[in-house]
């Protein structure tokens, strides 16, 4: 009966320190808790063309980083340069040709702070409705349609009739695209 009780003796110390042991280190515990990163929102501006690529890169960021937030907005790719050389805006989408002197497309003032980093390339395509029989376009003619000088498809060897262009609206990158190239030689087809 000694041996029993001293066991049950033995038992109760044992499980005394097992109490104190976890009280302590529930006591550390407490002191370790982890600090969640304060909220971060990130404005992005520009390219409405980018809107896709730009919601599912921000997203995938996200889930990554739950503390930091993202605000899309659009306001096309001239616009949104001009906004990040004011300071307006933390990233800017711009689907513009970068500035090169050497092609006639100056530095603007503040922008030499900037870094651009492609994410990928814009593509443009001219398209005709598929009952006009113009299968291909010089960039002369894209440049005397856009220019106007050609309001009437029969100048460029189709059935008559007026031209009507659906284009981008000014400031956006596609546009400037668009005026930049019908200015080169080559063939869209």
């Amino acid at each position: 009966m000694q041996k029993a009780v001293l066991f049950l003796r033995m038992m109760r110390f044992v499980r005394g320190f097992w109490w104190l042991g976890l009280a302590l280190w529930l006591a550390a515990c407490e002191g370790a808790a982890v600090a969640t990163p304060p909220p971060v929102t990130v404005t992005i501006a520009g390219s409405t063309a980018m809107d896709p690529v730009l919601k599912a890169l921000t997203d995938a960021y996200t889930r990554q980083h739950p503390n930091v937030v993202f605000d899309l907005r659009g306001g096309g790719s001239t616009l949104g340069e001009e906004a990040i050389r004011a300071g307006r805006y933390d990233i800017v989408a711009s689907t513009l040709f970068p500035p090169d002197p050497a092609a006639g497309r100056p530095v603007p003032p503040g922008d030499e702070q900037l870094v651009r980093t492609p994410i990928g390339i814009n593509r443009l395509a001219i398209i005709v409705h598929p009952s006009n029989d113009v299968e291909a376009l010089s960039l002369v003619q894209l440049r005397d349609l856009y220019s106007g000088r050609v309001l009437d498809w029969q100048a460029l060897g189709s059935d008559a009739g007026e031209v009507v262009l659906v284009s981008r609206e000014d400031g956006s990158g596609a546009a400037s695209c668009l005026k930049i190239a019908s200015w080169r030689r080559s063939v869209f087809r």
